[in-house]
């Protein structure tokens, strides 16, 4: 049985005016779980009260709680901890998935800026198999302004998942 995790690295290019990119220094990394439901729940939750509640976990409870879907665009948002951090480099998503139906199925993960804003996709969509799996996107500025991440815009974003295909 083999596990395999890694923390806190972060690759850069000299090269590259992009401000991440540069040296960094010393960096704290804090994780925030889902504190709310957001404005859109599309999603079925399973063993817990609500849908935030399915997610909300330090680490994946597997088939304990989760949400389902078979709707293709059916999205999940979710309000998270607002939490003072200083400067933000970037925001990083991790979406725990699996498939348990048969065809393919893919994922994209979204943002909402606020409770009255848009919700766009983020990245590209990626597959899901029958086993769980962890899809990672760093998004390095704010999706609604194309700027650095401020700590208003960080506090009223909603983070979730779409049905792709």
């Amino acid at each position: 049985n083999f596990q395999f995790r890694l923390d806190d690295v972060v690759i850069a290019s000299d090269t590259d005016t992009n401000p991440a990119n540069n040296l960094l220094g010393d960096l704290k990394v804090n994780k925030v779980q889902a504190s709310g439901n957001g404005s859109t729940n599309d999603w079925t939750v399973t063993g817990a009260g609500s849908n935030y509640q399915a997610v909300s976990e330090a680490g994946s409870d597997d088939d304990s709680t989760y949400m389902s879907t078979t709707g293709v665009g059916n999205t999940d948002l979710y309000n998270f901890t607002n939490t003072t951090v200083g400067d933000v480099k970037a925001v990083a998503l991790s979406l725990t998935h699996r498939k348990d139906d048969s065809g393919p199925r893919t994922l994209k993960a979204v943002y909402r800026n606020g409770s009255g804003g848009t919700t766009t996709e983020q990245g590209s969509a990626f597959s899901c198999s029958e086993t769980y799996g962890v899809r990672q996107l760093i998004l390095e500025t704010d999706p609604a302004t194309a700027l650095a991440w401020s700590q208003s815009g960080l506090d009223d974003a909603q983070f979730g998942v779409r049905l792709n295909s």
